[in-house]
């Protein structure tokens, strides 16, 4: 590698440490014990699902509006779009959407702080009755996705949107 490469290598990986320095973070919080309404069969899938819809609002982070910006997200319960359905005599289930009264809900408490002083807190129940007709995915093959759109459009809205606005 020439020495003008590695320089301007050495230049991007300065930019990119700064600019997630500057980036908001995102810390979520539940309880694995909580009687969840719907958010898995098993312990193990409770857990993962939680956990997944947990990473998906951490990433959430560098789009937070401001240099040093923390969202903190406790999530208090999930009921997964679908109901869980018994397959074959093995006794397994399997989650079906029908669109009826099976839609996503996420019910979470958050503050919103920016350089040590709190902006905004609050506790809300997110659903999305049509989360059938809402445009396909990018990633159709992710089993929490309409969970994970629920949850990006809050941000969107109740997160980035109240705080650009006057």
């Amino acid at each position: 590698m020439n020495r003008i490469a590695r320089q301007a290598g050495i230049g991007l990986l300065s930019a990119a440490a700064l600019v997630a320095a500057q980036a908001g973070t995102v810390e979520v919080s539940y309880d694995p014990a909580t009687a969840w309404a719907d958010a898995g069969d098993t312990p193990g899938e409770r857990t993962a699902a939680v956990e997944s819809l947990a990473a998906a609002l951490r990433a959430l982070g560098p789009r937070l509006p401001g240099q040093d910006a923390v969202l903190r997200v406790q999530l208090l319960d999930v009921d997964l779009a679908g109901t869980l359905l018994p397959v074959g005599p093995t006794g397994k289930s399997m989650r079906v959407v029908r669109g009826g009264a099976d839609w996503p809900r996420v019910r979470l408490s958050y503050t919103l702080s920016e350089g040590g002083r709190e902006l905004r807190r609050g506790e809300e129940q997110l659903s999305d009755m049509a989360y059938l007709r809402n445009p396909n995915p990018a990633e159709p093959a992710d089993p929490l996705l309409r969970e994970k759109r629920l949850l990006t459009d809050w941000f969107e809205q109740r997160i980035v949107g109240a705080k650009a606005a006057p």
